[in-house]
C-alpha cells in the first residue's frame, strides 16, 4: 500500500481513533504517532479537522517525518476557528526545524487556546528559538513548552530566559538535551526567579556545567 492510501485510509478511521478526551473539557483526543504521515499526510489531516465538527482537543502526530510544510499545516489548523479548540499538540520526535517552528510561533501570536506545545527533538536551533521567543512574549494561553532534545545554544537559551521574564501564561519549560552552557543556564535561571508563574524549567542534564538541576517548586 502506498503512503498516500495509508493516510487516505487513516483519514477514514478518525472518527474511530478519536477517543473521549479525558480532562473534562470535552471534544477527543487524537493519537497518531509513528502512521508515516509526513507532509502531506499532515497537511490532508489538518484539512480534514478544520472541517470537522467534533473538536480535537489533543493531537498527538509524533514521529511522522513531519517537515516544515507539515508544520504550517499545523499552524494553519491552531489559527482556524476549530483548531482553537485543541489545547495539546505532540509534534516532537519530526523534522520541521527552524521553519517549522517559526511557523508555530506565528500561530502562537494570535492562538490562545492552546496549552501544551511539545516540540522536542524536532532539529531545532537558535533561529527557531528567536521566533518562538518573540511569540511567547505576546502569547497568554500556553502553560507548558517542551523543546528538549533540540540544538540550542546561548544565544538562544538568553532569548527565551528575556521571554519569560514578561511571559503571563507558561508554568513550565522543558530544555533538557540541548546545546547550552552555563551562560545560558545563569540566564534562564534569573528570569525563573523573576517570573513567580514558571514552577517548572528542567535542564537536568546539564547539571555537568551548573552543578544543579533548576527546578522550581
Amino acid at each position: 500500500m502506498s503512503d498516500d492510501d495509508q493516510v487516505g485510509e487513516l483519514l477514514g478511521q478518525l472518527d474511530t481513533l478519536s477517543i473521549a478526551d479525558s480532562s473534562g473539557a470535552g471534544g477527543v483526543t487524537l493519537k497518531l504517532t509513528l502512521k508515516n504521515l509526513r507532509d502531506e499526510g499532515t497537511g490532508r489531516l489538518c484539512a480534514a479537522l478544520r472541517g470537522r465538527q467534533e473538536a480535537v482537543v489533543s493531537l498527538d502526530v509524533s514521529c511522522n517525518s513531519i517537515g516544515p510544510a507539515g508544520f504550517e499545516s499545523l499552524a494553519e489548523l491552531l489559527r482556524s476557528e476549530q483548531g482553537r479548540g485543541v489545547a495539546r499538540l505532540d509534534a516532537s520526535a519530526n523534522t520541521g526545524g527552524d521553519s517549522g517552528a517559526a511557523t508555530l510561533a506565528a500561530a502562537l501570536r494570535s492562538n490562545t487556546t492552546l496549552r501544551s506545545l511539545d516540540i522536542h527533538a524536532c532539529q531545532i536551533h537558535d533561529a527557531g528559538v528567536a521566533a518562538l521567543a518573540e511569540a511567547l512574549k505576546v502569547n497568554t494561553g500556553l502553560r507548558h513548552l517542551d523543546l528538549g532534545a533540540n540544538y540550542i545554544e546561548d544565544a538562544g537559551a538568553v532569548l527565551l530566559a528575556e521571554a519569560l521574564k514578561v511571559n503571563v501564561g507558561l508554568t513550565s519549560l522543558n530544555l533538557e538535551t540541548n546545546d547550552f552552557t552555563r551562560d545560558g543556564m545563569v540566564a534562564l535561571q534569573a528570569a525563573v526567579r523573576s517570573n513567580p508563574r514558571i514552577t517548572s524549567l528542567s535542564q537536568k542534564d546539564r547539571s555537568d556545567i551548573l552543578g544543579e538541576v533548576c527546578v522550581v517548586s
